[in-house]
């Protein structure tokens, strides 16, 4: 919302300042509001991207000393869902192992 507004008093300064039309730039304004307000949205729809959630769950795992879980990363704001999705991603990759209820990434890469 902060963002959407933000746009909207760029748009309305910059078109006052330039045209000097009141009307003209309260509508770029509030059009530029609407269209940064539905971008933002459309971002928070999405989540994130795999890419990001596998750095999320590898840095969470190195400052938890190479070991992390499903809560864990549920708990770092990712679904239970995405974050067993994503710890199995890395698996499948040879990037870390289950570990009981966890995942361990490993720490010497010829220890595999």
């Amino acid at each position: 919302m902060i963002l959407a507004a933000s746009a909207a008093m760029l748009g309305f300064a910059t078109l006052w300042f330039t045209s000097a039309n009141l009307w003209a730039s309260l509508g770029i304004g509030l059009a530029l509001a609407g269209l940064v307000l539905r971008w933002h949205q459309r971002l928070v729809r999405q989540g994130l991207p795999p890419n990001a959630r596998e750095r999320l769950a590898m840095r969470l795992a190195w400052r938890r000393g190479g070991r992390i879980t499903v809560d864990e990363l549920a708990q770092a704001g990712l679904n239970p869902h995405e974050a067993r999705a994503t710890l199995e991603a890395l698996c499948a990759r040879g990037l870390c192992r289950a570990d009981g209820d966890g995942y361990r990434f490993y720490n010497d890469p010829t220890a595999r």
